[in-house]
């Protein structure tokens, strides 16, 4: 009993009101609109998880580690809600972390700074909606910012790191790709950059092979879940190489379009997909919808491959203006600040999916209550006024602010922030070579890497007062 005295006392002590203030701050306000919207945002994807769970019948045409987590907190509390109280705790404590390890101690107004930048993340609906929204993609960009705050530690310590540090950055390192493909890109170039980094600076302890061997023993574990519950397969609509496809196939339909091509090159992709119907919808947003809608899923998976590439590589060679355009409205980044007017997001609706649910059915307790519609006209709004759409919805108006930091840090003589900002950058980048939907949800980490880039900034920038 004495032990366990000694250790509630020494908890604590290490307990700040400070940390729970900012702690309460978004669990509070995020927690307001779960109730309001009760059970939380559920899209199709959101009823494809839960209805494989409800059956216990699994398939990978989600990622199954995300729908496995999700599982297990329905085991504790059987609602779809315990997953958005999931999200919101996740979001808490990891600012409240980063914010207390970025606070200066000797600083009267850190932590006033601090708790006006909180306030700023929640006044942002994003965040709010997102936060009860039974997506991947919001853990996925959750543990991008864990990522990048360990990266930040990890820069702080020189590099000079325990196996606690190792052991944490492996199983981040393991999650990612677990949770979404193009985290697969993330794993890979920071398990290459810390590998040469820790031979570099900490040779001595074999930190470099340890990590190596616990992201491998991580990855085979998690994958080892699919066994274990014998997800199918054959259902997954996600791999990267059908991605890919995907992205490479989509400008001929621009092409079609606008560009030249030859009869035996059409008659060449109508064996992937209703070539007519794709250049009459095609849509910089929504590439993915445009498979379902033009017969591309049920041709693609038997097509010959070589034969699809050197087609798509003579129709693009002769109309390269109009490809390299189509890319970079699709990936809508080039200096694009103000959203598209149509671009897709779950920020447009705050409904629950219900079709083709089987018996699944969800209702909401405080809808069309007086509190429920001013929230979501708040919402709708912000979403379609112009001047807010930018300010609370921009992905590439956040990643350009995280870069103005960066140069500010960089006459700080702090170059190393660099990589805190890296995996943010190598997943735009991995949108840009897959995503095929201008989705505000997959750009959500460039939100949450500008708030640590401004805890960080605050660090520098407030000076100690001892």
């Amino acid at each position: 009993m004495k032990k366990l005295k000694e250790l509630f006392k020494k908890f604590i002590k290490k307990i700040d009101y400070k940390d729970i203030i900012i702690f309460l701050v978004p669990f509070i306000l995020f927690g307001i609109y779960l109730i309001v919207f009760y059970p939380g945002v559920l899209s199709y994807d959101s009823y494809n998880q839960l209805w494989q769970i409800k059956l216990m019948n699994f398939n990978s045409s989600h990622p199954f580690f995300h729908t496995f987590i999700e599982m297990v907190l329905m085991k504790i509390i059987n609602t779809p809600a315990i997953i958005g109280i999931f999200q919101i705790s996740f979001f808490s404590i990891l600012w409240s972390k980063i914010c207390r390890y970025n606070r200066k101690k000797y600083n009267k107004l850190s932590f006033g700074y601090q708790l006006l930048l909180t306030i700023l993340i929640c006044f942002n609906p994003l965040n709010k909606v997102l936060s009860i929204t039974l997506w991947k993609d919001v853990l996925y960009s959750y543990m991008i910012l864990w990522l990048s705050f360990e990266i930040e530690k990890l820069i702080d310590k020189k590099f000079k790191i325990k196996l606690k540090d190792v052991i944490k950055l492996s199983f981040i390192l393991a999650v990612l790709p677990n949770l979404r493909h193009n985290g697969y890109l993330i794993t890979l170039l920071f398990s290459i950059i810390l590998f040469i980094v820790l031979i570099v600076k900490d040779k001595k302890n074999f930190n470099y092979l340890k990590l190596v061997g616990f992201v491998i023993i991580f990855l085979l574990s998690f994958k080892g879940l699919n066994k274990i519950y014998n997800v199918d397969k054959g259902l997954s609509v996600t791999g990267m190489d059908r991605i890919i496809n995907y992205k490479l196939i989509a400008v001929t339909g621009e092409i079609g379009r606008y560009g030249n091509y030859t009869e035996e090159e059409k008659e060449e992709m109508e064996k992937y997909i209703d070539f007519d119907c794709m250049v009459e919808n095609t849509r910089y947003n929504a590439l993915d919808h445009m498979w379902v809608s033009c017969d591309g899923d049920n041709r693609l998976p038997s097509a010959n491959k070589i034969s699809l590439y050197k087609t798509i590589y003579s129709m693009v060679s002769k109309n390269i203006w109009i490809s390299i355009r189509f890319y970079l409205k699709e990936w809508g980044y080039v200096w694009k600040i103000i959203r598209y007017k149509d671009s897709w997001g779950n920020i447009n609706y705050l409904g629950i999916y219900s079709n083709n649910s089987g018996s699944l059915q969800y209702i909401r307790p405080f809808e069309n209550t007086s509190l429920y519609n001013l929230m979501y006209k708040y919402v709708i709004f912000t979403r379609q006024n112009v001047v807010f759409q930018t300010l609370f919805y921009s992905g590439p108006l956040y990643l350009y602010l995280s870069i103005l930091i960066l140069i500010y840090l960089k006459k700080k003589k702090k170059v190393n922030m660099l990589l805190v900002f890296l995996p943010t950058l190598v997943n735009v980048i991995g949108i840009a070579l897959t995503a095929s939907v201008n989705d505000v949800r997959y750009y959500y980490s460039n939100f949450l890497v500008l708030y640590l880039m401004g805890a960080i900034f605050l660090k520098y920038w407030l000076k100690n007062e001892k």
